[in-house]
């Protein structure tokens, strides 16, 4: 889900505010605000199917208000602006899930993503479902900022200004993402009307 603009440039703002020395990337740098629906692998071969299936899937969409609710560091040492898992946004995820997930690539053996370390139980089952590991109920919506380099992360949480980063979300995008999950090359995006 790509942020208001408004959104996007705070979100940026924040990323460069942290220390090269102790991140792995920095928002702005080639890579883009984003907060995922669902994240998986395809083959170059299915992303026509995967593109006509997500306009179908997101022309049907209306309106969707993203609630910032905090910020949160993971396991796996991200940074991230969190937002509330509504009604209306986890129905938004349920049916990109749905609509997508059999055109992923491997999808009985799904890549293991090292985002957070080893998978647990229910990480693994919902991998093999739907290769992503946080789906269904482990869904969390959230931008993520910067993740810290290993061995890095300070002592104490970052001070962020007390800015609401809510958003009417104005479009969704499927995007290229590197080993860290940041998106780096849009393949398509479409607009809420």
């Amino acid at each position: 889900m790509i942020p208001s603009s408004a959104v996007a440039v705070q979100c940026v703002s924040l990323s460069q505010s942290f220390d090269d020395a102790i991140v792995r990337f920095r928002l702005g740098d080639g890579l883009f605000p984003h907060a995922t629906i669902y994240m998986a692998r395809f083959e170059y071969s299915s992303l026509p199917a995967v593109r006509n299936t997500l306009q179908e899937t997101i022309s049907k969409l209306q309106p969707i208000k993203l609630i910032h609710s905090g910020y949160y560091q993971t396991p796996g040492q991200y940074i991230e602006v969190s937002y509330q898992r509504t009604e209306e946004l986890l129905m938004l995820h349920h049916q990109v899930v749905q609509a997508v997930k059999r055109y992923r690539y491997k999808p009985k053996a799904p890549e293991y993503e090292s985002f957070w370390g080893a998978y647990e139980d229910q990480q693994q089952k919902y991998a093999k479902q739907t290769g992503y590991d946080l789906a269904y109920d482990l869904y969390r919506p959230h931008i993520t900022l910067t993740r810290y380099k290993e061995g890095r992360t300070p002592a104490e949480f970052p001070a962020f200004p007390q800015a609401d980063l809510s958003f009417m979300l104005p479009k969704i995008a499927l995007y290229k993402a590197d080993a860290n999950g940041a998106i780096y090359e849009e393949v398509a995006t479409f607009e809420i009307t």
